[in-house]
């Protein structure tokens, strides 16, 4: 592990017994990690088996034939369903139309989403829509989005709180005020190029993330790597946490903060360690506030006024924005 990227115990803040102390210790290390690296670690959260569950539904369904996922396809890109390879060109979103879409390669992976919606309807595989295993992929993706919901998402929003020495219940206040948190659960498999000889081949393009909290599962280490300084440094699994999720901050909460948390640039390579590997699995749920909630400064001492030059946008907004900005 970088000894740069903070590891947190879940357990320890949701104990009922947690101490003064060690509350302000989490604290302490959730503002100094989003301050400077933009990621923590979050280990003894509590949902490995629904992770494992909903891995190995979605390598039955990688398992097809081409042909049969495409029947699940999204509508557009982001919309619920599955995304070939070659669909998205996460690098663009960083392009602020410097560059087009012809000059930056589609990243090598598969996916499959839940359109930020908790349905999982439209085209996501299930029994409906006659996916072959039924329902297993949807209730088991449907158990964890649940789950993250509860029992990740709304401790690590009091974490916040906390951290930005706002009252305990703020940051929840505000992330909730227009209704429920918008959320997008993103299965992925890492398919390397044939005929690239290149150990350091892209995976998954230079990017920041676009929601407020990303919480990244893998089922090893797949190369992931952040710009912290100017160093990319890699972002193992850990050994003695395998199940442990990689917090990382998005532009969502940096710009909600004005700042004072930083949003990391990121990539995904292939190593050599890597490479023998076919099964390369990362789930992923983006987490931002309701799309409807203005993006107004957060009652923070820390925080500082917004500039009256600076249009007020919706959570909804600043996400499309950069979505629109990925599909190939």
């Amino acid at each position: 592990m970088s000894s740069l990227v903070p590891s947190i115990d879940l357990s320890i803040w949701t104990k009922p017994t947690a101490t003064a102390e060690e509350l302000e210790r989490i604290a302490c290390d959730w503002d100094s990690a989003f301050h400077s690296s933009g990621l923590v670690y979050l280990t003894n959260h509590g949902l490995g088996e629904l992770y494992h569950r909903a891995a190995a539904e979605w390598n039955h369904f990688c398992a097809m034939q081409a042909e049969e996922k495409e029947k699940f396809s999204s509508s557009v890109y982001g919309a619920s369903g599955y995304n070939s390879v070659g669909r998205e060109a996460v690098a663009l979103s960083e392009a602020d139309g410097e560059i087009g879409s012809d000059s930056v390669l589609a990243d090598p992976v598969e996916s499959l989403e839940n359109g930020y919606s908790d349905a999982f309807g439209d085209a996501f595989p299930r029994s409906e829509n006659g996916y072959v295993r039924g329902d297993a992929l949807r209730d088991a993706c449907k158990s964890l989005y649940d789950a993250l919901d509860k029992n990740v998402v709304r401790p690590c929003l009091s974490i916040a709180s906390k951290a930005l020495k706002m009252n305990k219940s703020d940051m929840e206040s505000a992330w909730f005020a227009e209704g429920s948190g918008a959320y997008q659960l993103r299965l992925a498999r890492y398919v390397p190029r044939l005929g690239v000889e290149d150990d350091t081949e892209i995976l998954y393009g230079e990017h920041t993330d676009y929601d407020g909290f990303t919480f990244l599962w893998r089922n090893q280490t797949n190369g992931l790597q952040a710009l912290i300084g100017d160093t990319w440094t890699s972002i193992p699994v850990l050994d003695n946490h395998q199940d442990a999720l990689v917090i990382n901050l998005g532009d969502l909460m940096q710009f909600w903060t004005q700042g004072v948390w930083h949003s990391p640039l990121h990539r995904v390579i292939k190593t050599r360690q890597e490479s023998s590997s076919s099964d390369f699995v990362s789930i992923v749920f983006f987490a931002g506030p309701h799309a409807d909630t203005k993006l107004l400064p957060l009652q923070s001492p820390r925080i500082p006024p917004m500039s009256s030059a600076v249009d007020v946008i919706t959570a909804g907004e600043h996400v499309q924005n950069k979505i629109a900005k990925t599909a190939q």
